[in-house]
């Protein structure tokens, strides 16, 4: 008996490999074509990391006239799930990357070139199996489980390298006679691979992004066919590749460490390898440490996130094209109205270290992406989202008609609106204009353009006229107003009645434009702010501090600005305590933004800090860090003190670094009537804030100096509680040169709905 005898008693129905390579032939595809595909397991959701590959795999295919298919690799049946393909093929179709060829659904499929699930492919994988034991390259084991976990356990206690190889490899010098007889015995067996290679000889790579890499070869027997007559993957990707023309394999760089093996497999079997580009994955900053997204602790991990958020698709995959190439946000720039498949991916230029995943830059894309829609896209995709996760959204979208007017203010400009990242923006972003949603709401106008002379009925007429939008940022549109007129007046539809009221609303914004420019008024309602501020949040929120039992309720500001505007309201909660006679501590971790020069003129408090430091630093004491922290307070005044000179710790180490000012807010805290943290970077901010929400307990003064981005503020607010205490106050920073940055208070107080929270509108220069 010989090999090929052997081979016909394993696989005695499976036909000769020259069947597929005639079923299966090359394809005519022009020069430089690029075949690629996606090749998925049905274990699970489509990760984001899939996706990634799915849509670089994709864009080389199209870019060069070539073929993408999707193949699934559904071989490990155990782990697969209910509807799996279903999923991965609704993923893909979701963000508009459809598959040349390839499963169309759980069953159904397109092309000439499969069955492109591999389940449904056993007799090609037999047939190039015994095509292997008939050269002596592949031959039947029939170790048992027990028996290989039993020489992996002689492995690990000699201290050597783990697997089935060489000595170890039981099975590899049976005799053909000795296999045979085993089978006809009825013994269980596997098919493995006979590896000719050895561990101390290397090989050389060129990976189409990782450039050159080197290996030890490849001398592992590994399993190619398993005991219910599958493949594994390692065997079934080289078939498949190769009848299938794929010339590219786009995959995540987890299975570099594969290369040796199937680069071997592909020669052995008499194939042309494909080319090989691995891409590095996609990265998460945790506390300050770089790490993969992950299915178990990310939302962000999962493609339906991005449909439940309502992410534009568009939106998504430009984001991932910016990931894959650095010069795609150049070319954007350069050509702003271009669609993205004119984009020139390359591989050479994609990074070979993981990208860093940033939520807050994609929303940025998905607000620009958004901002170019037509009224009548952003009205169909928002109610097509809204019908799937958000009923009263869909409700408030049933009036056509109206809302393609709300959705098309300011939209078609040359700037047109971005305030739209995602639809499930859309309802925070207009639910002012429908009264059925915004009825019952508070609204208050402290700072807006309207003065006390004004005519009541005329404002009180804007409202009814869902116009406040328009009226509050200083701003007439005839064409808008005769809209909304007629919507709400259907009985006055006269040219010469419509112009009246026309020019009666002119009439008050031109007035007001005045009003504005009245330094006598501005100064006036400066001054109402700043008694607002001392009255409402010193004088009520820390009333505590005055009751009988002399009890001291610390206020701790954290001030997020980064062109000191805060300073104003850090100094008016400031100068209120000090009038009481109050101690107040300031922790100061930038001193660059000279914020403590500024509101109490103490000069040179760096040098003094660092004079301090120096002397001990040199000195002989025991103790550094102790006498080091005492260093760190400079006084002011009688009342103030200063803690400064934290840079030292954050040098040390991140985490001790918040841990350090936890430690000092928390052995001072009943020592001071006001703690004041002053710093720039936002990460610590979230961070520090996390902490104090979880250790102190304190009233918290959150500054915002963006006004536009108060929802991702509201979102950072609730993720880590601040938001349930009714002690949190907000500052908002009003940006007047900016019209559409411009809102009145009623629509923060609408943001804030359901939140038990008092919010104040800052004019702040």
């Amino acid at each position: 008996m010989d090999y090929k005898d052997l081979a016909n008693l394993i696989f005695p129905e499976a036909k000769e490999i020259s069947y597929y390579e005639e079923k299966y032939p090359r394809r005519d595809l022009k020069e430089g074509a690029i075949v690629t595909r996606f090749a998925p397991s049905p274990t699970g959701f489509v990760h984001i990391g899939g996706l990634y590959q799915s849509l670089i795999a994709r864009k080389l295919a199209s870019q060069t006239e070539g073929v993408f298919f999707l193949r699934i690799e559904d071989t490990d049946q155990k782990r697969e799930v209910e509807n799996g393909v279903k999923g991965i093929v609704s993923a893909l179709s979701e963000f508009g990357i459809e598959p040349d060829e390839g499963m169309t659904s759980e069953t159904e499929e397109k092309g000439n070139y499969g069955p492109y699930k591999q389940s449904l492919r056993k007799e090609i994988y037999q047939a190039y199996a015994k095509y292997l034991i008939e050269q002596g390259k592949a031959y039947p084991c029939f170790c048992t489980p027990e028996e290989v976990d039993e020489i992996r356990k002689k492995q690990e206690a000699a201290k050597i390298r783990p697997g089935y190889y060489g000595v170890w490899a039981k099975c590899r010098n049976n005799t053909v006679e000795e296999m045979a007889e085993k089978i006809k015995a009825g013994e269980k067996f596997i098919i493995r691979f006979k590896s000719p290679g050895r561990e101390d000889r290397k090989i050389k790579h060129k990976d189409v992004i990782k450039g050159n890499v080197e290996f030890p070869e490849n001398d592992q027997d590994v399993v190619i066919i398993k005991a219910d007559g599958l493949p594994t993957y390692h065997f079934a990707h080289a078939v498949d590749d190769h009848l299938m023309g794929t010339t590219h394999v786009i995959r995540g760089d987890e299975w570099l460490s594969s290369v040796p093996l199937h680069l071997q497999l592909f020669h052995e079997l008499g194939f042309r390898a494909p080319k090989y580009a691995h891409i590095a994955p996609i990265m998460k900053n945790d506390n300050g440490n770089k790490r993969k997204l992950s299915k178990r602790k990310d939302a962000e991990a999962a493609v339906s996130y991005y449909e439940e958020e309502g992410i534009p698709e568009e939106a998504v995959k430009e984001y991932l094209l910016n990931i894959a190439n650095s010069t795609f946000e150049n070319w954007r720039r350069a050509n702003p109205d271009k669609a993205m498949e004119e984009f020139e991916l390359s591989l050479n230029k994609m990074s070979v270290s993981g990208a860093l995943f940033d939520m807050i830059k994609l929303l940025d894309v998905g607000k620009t992406v958004i901002s170019k829609f037509t009224a009548e896209k952003v009205y169909e995709e928002s109610l097509k989202w809204a019908k799937r996760h958000d009923e009263e959204l869909a409700k408030m979208l049933e009036d056509k008609e109206y809302s393609l007017q709300v959705l098309g203010i300011e939209r078609g400009n040359k700037k047109p609106r971005k305030d739209i990242s995602k639809w499930s923006d859309v309802k925070e972003n207009i639910s002012y204009m429908y009264d059925d949603i915004f009825y019952g709401v508070e609204h208050e106008y402290p700072f807006q353009v309207i003065n006390e002379k004004e005519d009541i009925e005329k404002e009180q007429k804007l409202k009814k006229l869902n116009i406040k939008n328009i009226y509050y940022n200083n701003e007439i549109n005839k064409e808008k107003l005769i809209q909304i007129i007629k919507k709400e007046n259907k009985n006055k539809n006269k040219e010469e009645e419509l112009q009246k009221e026309i020019r009666e609303l002119k009439k008050i914004i031109e007035e007001n434009k005045k009003v504005n420019k009245s330094r006598k008024i501005k100064n006036k309602i400066e001054k109402k702010v700043e008694n607002n501020i001392e009255k409402n949040l010193l004088k009520k929120r820390i009333k505590k501090t005055e009751n009988k039992d002399n009890k001291i309720e610390n206020a701790i500001i954290i001030n997020e600005n980064e062109k000191n505007e805060g300073s104003f309201i850090i100094k008016k909660l400031a100068t209120k305590a000090i009038k009481k006679n109050k101690k107040i501590l300031i922790i100061n971790i930038n001193l660059e933004n000279k914020i403590i020069q500024d509101i109490f003129n103490k000069k040179n408090i760096e040098k003094i800090i660092d004079k301090k430091i120096k002397y001990i630093e040199n000195s002989k004491q025991k103790n550094i860090n102790k006498k080091i922290e005492n260093a760190l307070f400079v006084k002011i005044n009688e009342n103030i003190k200063l803690i400064t000179g934290l840079k030292y710790y954050k040098n040390k180490n991140e985490e001790y670094y918040i841990n350090k000012i936890i430690n000092i807010i928390q052995k001072n805290s009943k020592k001071y009537y006001l703690i004041i943290i002053y710093f720039l970077n936002k990460k610590e901010n979230v961070e520090l804030k996390k902490e104090l929400n979880k250790k102190i307990e304190k009233n918290i003064f959150i500054i915002s100096n963006n006004y536009i981005e108060i929802k991702e503020l509201k979102k950072e607010l609730r993720k880590y509680n601040f938001l349930e205490n009714k002690n949190t106050y907000i500052f908002l920073k009003k940006e007047n040169n900016n019209k559409n940055n411009t809102i009145n208070s009623s629509i923060i107080k609408n943001i804030f709905k359901k939140e038990k929270i008092t919010t104040k509108l800052k004019i702040i220069k």
